[in-house]
């Protein structure tokens, strides 16, 4: 319940229109812990990518702009997501045809202002162990690999990226390795081929300084 109340406080508070809107939550008579939010209508990131296999450049710029600024507005309240993914990254329908972008799913939300912002809330009761990993590890940073406790909004940038290059590509840079050691080990030390050189597209210079940006080993980068 406490992880729920945690999403449920930080989205009630925090109004953009690029994150999913919750009106309210709390717990019904027998216990069970619930969350109500917009109805949207649409399909995710990832139900788009499995008939597509690829988004042209200019819409997954677009997605990716749309998700940034949903980020922005939540880190400004000093959350991190942690789980950035095509699955939490809904395009709902709209009359003029362009996408229009809610980032979902706050459950696993990292608190790093509390205290600091009213728009914050109160962090878990019992805090997430040392090492333990929360997210889609194909999604992860390299700061998440290793179970790091200070993670900041760069963890979120770099999962963008690889979000970006994934629309743009057809497939992650790291999806040749199965096996979680191997993995992690790539995603904290192997630099990736720019979009540029796996895309079955062409790709704009400006595109994949972004991407390799976001995909910086180093948070400092």
């Amino acid at each position: 319940f406490d992880r729920m109340r945690v999403e449920g406080q930080a989205l009630a508070r925090i109004r953009h229109p690029n994150l999913v809107m919750v009106t309210d939550f709390g717990q019904t008579r027998s216990g069970r812990p619930f969350v109500v939010m917009e109805l949207l209508r649409g399909r995710s990131l990832h139900e788009e990518l499995y008939s597509k296999a690829v988004l042209p450049v200019a819409e997954a710029a677009e997605i990716g702009r749309q998700m940034l600024l949903g980020l922005s507005a939540a880190h400004g309240a000093g959350l991190v997501h942690r789980d950035v993914k095509p699955d939490n990254v809904f395009l709902c329908e709209s009359e003029d045809g362009r996408p229009s972008v809610k980032v979902l799913d706050f459950g696993v939300v990292k608190i790093v202002q509390a205290g600091r912002d009213p728009r914050t809330p109160e962090p878990l009761l019992v805090p997430t162990a040392e090492n333990v990993t929360l997210g889609t590890p194909r999604y992860f940073s390299p700061e998440q690999t290793c179970g790091a406790r200070d993670l900041d909004a760069r963890s979120d940038l770099y999962s963008v990226g690889l979000v970006l290059y994934r629309m743009v590509v057809g497939r992650g840079p790291f999806d040749q390795y199965r096996r979680l050691p191997e993995l992690f080990r790539a995603q904290a030390t192997e630099v990736p081929l720019p979009p540029s050189a796996a895309a079955p597209q062409p790709i704009p210079a400006a595109f994949d300084r972004i991407v390799m940006r976001a995909l910086a080993k180093s948070r400092e980068d």
